[in-house]
């Protein structure tokens, strides 16, 4: 395991509220430079995610597409996209050089799964990355 791949270990699936998550580094052309053990994204799914970033009106009005399903819009901004579909769902949040995306389920808490992101992109920030 690499370094942000313990660190994704430690503070989003510790929590218990976080059953999936990686980091995409948007500098290196969108290269996922660290994920949970094995969550993988394809190279579509990458650049959708960061064209939702890009576009995240968009967003708001057609809803979230992840992993073939459609996810429900809660929250769609420069900074962070929020989906569910039905009780489960997807956080993405995003600093100057990375997207953090979390995924938690029907027995997760949301909003512990959405702080753990944040407490974590904060901590990037922080760090200027």
């Amino acid at each position: 395991m690499n370094p942000l791949e313990i660190l994704l270990t430690d503070s989003l699936l510790r929590t218990g509220h976080v059953n999936n998550a990686c980091i995409i580094n948007k500098n290196l052309n969108g290269k996922l430079i660290a994920s949970t053990n094995g969550f993988a994204l394809s190279n579509d799914q990458v650049d959708s995610i960061i064209a939702s970033f890009k576009t995240p009106s968009s967003v708001r009005e057609n809803d979230f597409y992840f992993s073939g399903r459609k996810f429900e819009c809660i929250r769609a901004d420069k900074e962070a996209i929020y989906a569910k579909h039905g009780k489960s769902g997807v956080v993405l949040m995003q600093t100057d050089q990375l997207i953090v995306l979390a995924t938690y389920n029907e027995h997760m808490f949301p909003a512990v799964a959405v702080e753990s992101v944040e407490k974590l992109c904060h901590y990037f920030k922080e760090k200027g990355k």
